[in-house]
């Protein structure tokens, strides 16, 4: 009984730094897809491979430092956390982009799960690992 209430407790810390890393992610990934489109406004001849190579800098980055704020919440489980928060966070891109496009799941669409995940859970290691600062 002991067991599982501290499993449970664990679990709901867990699924809270999931979430909180996630939609942290999803603000910072707005954010930077408003940076680089204004960056495509400015350049005005930018082809579609580098607008592509943005949008998918742009979910790394996010899904990193997701993963890592996640990491940093429970200060364990980085791999696990990480890849966790960039799950969710991809979720939410996929769902956005489906019902914003109507576009179907192809392969650059695998491409980007497995950047976001592979970022996620190297910011969670890194999260998990990050010494404490000392004063």
């Amino acid at each position: 009984m002991r067991k599982e209430k501290s499993q449970q407790i664990t679990i709901k810390v867990m699924a809270r730094a999931v979430i909180f890393g996630g939609l942290f992610g999803g603000v910072i990934l707005i954010l930077m897809l408003f940076l680089s489109s204004f960056f495509v406004l400015k350049m005005k001849s930018l082809s579609q491979t580098a607008v592509f190579a943005a949008a998918i800098i742009s979910s790394c980055v996010s899904a990193f430092l997701a993963g890592f704020l996640a990491s940093r919440i429970l200060k364990s489980r980085g791999i696990v956390v990480g890849a966790l928060s960039a799950l969710l966070l991809f979720i939410i891109v996929l769902l956005t982009g489906t019902i914003i496009s109507s576009d179907s799941i192809n392969l650059d669409t695998l491409m980007r799960f497995a950047a976001m995940l592979l970022s996620g859970s190297f910011g969670g290691i890194l999260g998990v690992n990050r010494r404490p600062r000392r004063h």
